[in-house]
């Protein structure tokens, strides 16, 4: 009887050492395996700025190439690199690519990838120099349920045909949110989009206009300060607002017709809202008086004379 008291309890200590012992395995496997990673970029980022000094990558050996997992840590470090840097060549890295195959191994993740997974993919396929396959290939991920894929796929086609990136975004089909206008921005920045803003402004898609602000604002183009006030007073509440926003950034008095009316058509939680803006860009009360009414009038004296403003925006 002992005996079997013995072995049951055994082998009870046993079942419940097994999965911990199987936890803490796992746990120093992701360690190492995360050291590993770590330890393959830094010397891969060595190397290819090594090969863009020396315009050397088809020669220059990488030690992601010897690795378990390969594609997928070199897409990720290249992915990373080209949005992190500006004026980078992109010859080495696309001679890097042709040599692991990596726009081929990152569409066959993507085709049997779904939802965020598909859209982290793509994203690191939008970051590579790719061309016509890769375009052609993103065409069919616009129709995607997911939201973030069907951005991820614009950029892919944006990166892959940069002449018809206006087209593109004209036909994506619903409103781009301001974290999608800045990932289409960063574009910009690096050259693979046109800086020419009046076109943008001046469109018939509520997309390209919302781009065409973003660009004003980005790069403070007090030219267009007519373009900007006119969209202010347009009926569309949405880019009105935005343009207001652009107006503001720029430190544009706001003494203008435009402004005014559109203020007084503002719902007060829409009013609110601008005092908040004007006071942060360090409006004088006196210079935005015209636009208050008697009881809003203490409330941004109060907003500029703050101590936690003054703490913050100094």
């Amino acid at each position: 009887m002992m005996r079997i008291l013995y072995m049951l309890y055994t082998a009870a200590v046993c079942a419940a050492l097994v999965p911990l012992a199987a936890v803490t395995l796992d746990r120093l496997l992701r360690r190492r395996r995360r050291n590993r990673d770590r330890q393959l970029c830094s010397c891969s980022i060595r190397q290819i700025v090594a090969a863009q000094l020396s315009d050397r990558a088809a020669e220059v050996p990488l030690p992601l190439g010897r690795a378990v997992g390969r594609r997928r840590l070199l897409s990720e470090l290249l992915s990373e690199l080209v949005s992190a840097t500006y004026g980078l060549d992109t010859a080495p890295v696309r001679r890097i690519v042709e040599r692991y195959g990596l726009d081929r191994w990152l569409l066959r993740r993507i085709r049997f990838s779904r939802g965020c997974r598909r859209a982290r993919y793509l994203k690191w396929l939008a970051d590579l120099p790719v061309g016509g396959p890769a375009r052609d290939a993103a065409k069919r991920y616009l129709a995607d349920p997911c939201r973030e894929v069907r951005f991820c796929a614009l950029l892919v086609r944006i990166v892959a045909a940069p002449e018809e990136a206006l087209r593109a975004i004209a036909g994506f089909g619903a409103p781009l949110t301001d974290g999608e206008v800045a990932e289409v921005l960063h574009l910009l920045r690096r050259g693979l989009l046109p800086i020419a803003y009046r076109p943008l402004v001046g469109a018939s898609d509520a997309n390209l206009r919302r781009l065409g602000l973003a660009i004003v604002g980005q790069f403070g183009v007090e030219e267009a300060e007519p373009e900007l006030l006119h969209i202010v007073a347009s009926d569309e509440a949405a880019l009105s607002a935005a343009a207001l926003r652009v107006l503001a950034s720029m430190h544009r008095p706001m003494r203008r017709r435009e402004v005014i009316a559109r203020v007084r058509r503002m719902v007060p939680a829409e009013r609110h809202a601008l005092l908040r803006l004007l006071a942060r860009e360090e409006y004088a009360p006196r210079s935005v008086r015209v636009l208050l009414d008697t009881a809003e009038q203490p409330y941004y004296e109060s907003l500029v004379g703050s101590y936690k403003r003054q703490l913050v925006w100094r």
